[in-house]
């Protein structure tokens, strides 16, 4: 019988999947035991809308034993939240159910910025640079913006609102910069100098400068069945 998801392994979530109509939507389903990547050596899916019709109830791949299955969703598919997408995964002879929120969208937003916007702002941490502040080499630092741009994201979510209808992402690029920043800097911190620390907070500082002031357009077309939805214009924070 499958165990659910509990100790000794890990479902790494960032944010929910974003299943964009119309397009091969990749779905994978990461799992750590003790801090290793726990390979799994079968993998079921099923896909759910939020009245529980199931839509997808199908095998898997495992390519590098990452459970993963690419979906499709039809063009007609209703634009809504709350889908479930449950693994039933394989990994060293125990069975394991991972449960995950699926968002059916129009197009998914993409991070605005990448490490060449870091390193204009920070040239000290170009790993080519005369005398680099850090070993992080590109993969890493993009990594790091990797986790600032899945975290901005839970950010939106936690505070109500939706990614996937933003109009731009252009108007999170400065909230995505200092936010990355903030991470390199106070990963730094723990055994450099006490200026990179200072580096660290002020970023911190300017990164809630910035959601103070950013303002998003929404696809008004497209927010979903929510009876008190602003429309137009959302201003994350008083001025």
């Amino acid at each position: 019988m499958p165990a659910l998801l509990g100790s000794p392994i890990r479902a790494r979530t960032a944010a929910p999947y974003f299943a964009q109509r119309g397009r091969a939507n990749v779905l994978t389903c990461a799992l750590e035991i003790a801090g290793e990547t726990a390979t799994a050596s079968a993998a079921a899916i099923r896909i759910l809308d939020r009245a529980g019709t199931e839509h997808v109830n199908a095998t898997g791949t495992t390519p590098a034993g990452v459970p993963t299955y690419t979906w499709t969703p039809t063009t007609d598919t209703p634009l809504s939240e709350g889908w479930s997408v449950e693994w039933t995964v394989t990994v060293g002879g125990t069975v394991y159910v991972v449960r995950r929120t699926l968002h059916v969208v129009r197009y998914e937003l993409a991070c605005p910025i990448g490490v060449q916007d870091l390193l204009r702002i920070a040239p000290q941490l170009d790993p080519d640079g005369d005398a680099p502040l850090s070993t992080y080499d590109v993969e890493r630092l993009d990594g790091f913006v990797d986790e600032a741009w899945a975290q901005i994201q839970s950010d939106l979510l936690a505070r109500g609102r939706r990614p996937q209808l933003v109009s731009d992402a252009y108007t999170l690029r400065t909230v995505a910069l200092h936010h990355a920043l903030m991470l390199i800097w106070r990963s730094l911190s723990h055994s450099q100098a006490p200026q990179i620390t200072d580096a660290a907070a002020a970023h911190e500082r300017d990164l809630a400068a910035a959601w103070k002031i950013t303002r998003l357009d929404y696809e008004e077309d497209e927010l979903l069945t929510r009876p008190n939805a602003r429309r137009g214009t959302i201003w994350l924070a008083g001025r």
